[in-house]
Order: C-alpha cells, then structure tokens, then sequence
C-alpha cells in the first residue's frame, strides 16, 4: 500500500535508508518538503468539507512521511487481514457476521486499497516491459 517518491514502487525494507539525502526526500526522520504520495477519497471527509484539515476539500490528503514511519503495527496487521480474506481466512473464527465490527467496516477500504496498489504494480511493470522491448 505504499509507494516511493515519484510515484514509484516503496521499497518497504528500511536497510536501505542510510543515505541522508533518500532519507530527507522520503520522510524518514521529519516530513518531507514535497507529498510523497496522495491519499484519496479523503478517509475524514470523502472531500465534501472545504475546512477539512487533511485535505481542505480537495479530496486527497498529503503524506509527507515515510509510510513505515507512520503506520503502525496494527493497521500492518489490518491489511494482512483483510489480504488473507482472499484466500478464504477470516481474523476471527465463525463467518462474515461473527468478525469485529471495527474489521467489517475497515475491510471494504483496505480491500480497495489493496487492489489499487496491486494495479499501480502491474501499471509500472508493464511500463517497465514495454519498455525492455523497446531497446
């Protein structure tokens, strides 16, 4: 669910984050002067609100940090979950009635974005094939 500056796949393996310039153009350790990426619809007003703090009406809402600095272990956990119900598996035992109501109202969002990164990932791969071909 997360992707680099430019709009380019996030490598979610922070090892790589020893150079002090990658690590101020991705928000590593304060927020970074540019939005590293866009969050949309807007999960606090659906971009109906001009005053909406986050994102002032416009429906997107800036990230200037680094994803893996600002997400925390359960919404991690969050979108495993909502990744396995793909496969059949469910966070909790029983069926769709018997999960946390905080999963059932959060699944529909996570599913989405989900499949939103999974086709920014094919989008750039075919990118990156086409153009192989081209050389």
């Amino acid at each position: 669910m997360c992707c680099a500056p430019g709009g380019k796949r996030w490598d979610a393996d922070c090892s790589e984050c020893h150079d002090p310039e990658k690590r101020r153009l991705w928000g590593c350790d304060e927020p970074s002067d540019e939005p590293l990426l866009e969050i949309s619809p807007c999960p606090y007003c659906d971009g109906a609100n001009q005053d909406c703090r986050h994102c002032s009406g416009s429906n997107r809402v800036p990230v200037h940090r680094c994803p893996n600095r600002t997400v925390t272990a359960r919404e991690k956990q969050a979108v495993i979950a909502a990744s396995q119900v793909e496969l059949g598996v469910l966070p909790d035992a029983g069926g769709w009635m018997d999960q946390a109501y905080t999963f059932v109202t959060a699944y529909p969002l996570l599913a989405q974005e989900i499949e939103r990164w999974r086709e920014h990932a094919r989008q750039e791969a075919e990118k990156r094939a086409k153009a192989k071909r081209g050389r």
